[in-house]
């Protein structure tokens, strides 16, 4: 299982990334962080893919905490 964070939660990354990691290639991958410096995309990700709702979300300045807490294989 690979753990993946994404940096920048637009709607391009919500369609190509976030929806089928967590719907279509979920059972060999782990959606585990969300980043972003705009509050809202992660309530908007939240709506659209209501599976990220207890996927721990960051801010830009808390990157480095990201990486320690959530060890992320890749970043997206």
């Amino acid at each position: 299982m690979r753990r993946y964070a994404v940096c920048g939660v637009s709607s391009r990354a919500i369609g190509m990334f976030i929806k089928p990691m967590v719907d279509r290639f979920y059972h060999n991958s782990q959606l585990v962080g969300l980043l972003d410096i705009d509050p809202r995309r992660f309530e908007v990700c939240k709506e659209k893919v209501p599976q990220t709702k207890e996927v721990p979300t960051y801010f830009p300045e808390q990157f480095e905490q990201m990486i320690a807490e959530q060890k992320p294989d890749a970043l997206i």
